[in-house]
């Protein structure tokens, strides 16, 4: 499970591809108070190193001595929400790069209707997958549908978010549309949404998306019907 952490400097921290120092070995430059999701630790002869996600999807290393413990993460994932303290328990689990599939996401895959074939592979698009899983662990109502517009057919609709809410985008490449993402809602920021998903990044982790960006578009929110 992720560790919530936030940079605690009042300059930038780097995120490296490597815990190394080296000037070529910089991602990006993350700001103060960016909130990061940080998983194994690696220690080496210069500092102690943690691997880390950004809510933007950016992957790489960061020194430990930096970090300080994000205080209100607790509370802004712990809520009243059964299917999403599901989903927060998964974070960290991704694809396995190569032949190897992660059985975790395979067991996510086999909630849906895919064929034996397609759920054995964690290449096969999850986002869905994910969602049906949690929904499957405390019994509520799900689609089976890998598909992720599925769920605008599911449940009822809401006109304002709540957190938990199964958020509905359509995804474009080039202009064009290429299928659609699912993922439950944590909080708005702005222009940006900020869920908690599968297979974004490759992984189960936060992400921020724009409601209505290049990339995908918000189609709705979702939430049982009473």
């Amino acid at each position: 499970m992720a560790e919530f952490l936030i940079v605690a400097v009042k300059d930038s921290l780097n995120l490296r591809r490597e815990p190394v120092v080296a000037a070529d070995n910089i991602v990006q430059a993350l700001p103060p108070n960016t909130v990061l999701q940080c998983f194994e630790s690696r220690e080496t002869p210069e500092r102690v190193w943690r691997k880390a996600h950004t809510d933007g999807g950016a992957e790489g290393w960061v020194a430990a001595e930096r970090l300080r413990p994000w205080g209100d993460a607790t509370a802004r994932l712990t809520v009243n929400v059964p299917w999403l303290n599901v989903a927060v328990k998964e974070l960290g689990e991704k694809e396995i790069v190569g032949d190897e599939d992660n059985p975790r996401i395979v067991e996510y895959l086999h909630t849906t209707t895919l064929s034996e074939r397609d759920a054995a592979q964690d290449e096969t698009a999850w986002c869905s997958a994910f969602v049906n899983w949690c929904m499957k662990q405390v019994n509520a109502p799900r689609t089976r549908d890998a598909w992720a517009q599925s769920w605008l057919n599911w449940g009822q609709p809401l006109a304002e978010p709540r957190q938990g809410a199964i958020t509905v985008f359509r995804r474009f490449r080039d202009g064009s549309e290429i299928g659609g993402h699912v993922a439950f809602f944590v909080e708005a920021r702005g222009s940006k949404l900020l869920v908690l998903g599968g297979n974004q990044a490759n992984a189960v982790c936060l992400r921020e998306y724009d409601k209505n960006g290049a990339t995908q578009k918000l189609l709705g929110y979702r939430w049982p019907a009473a």
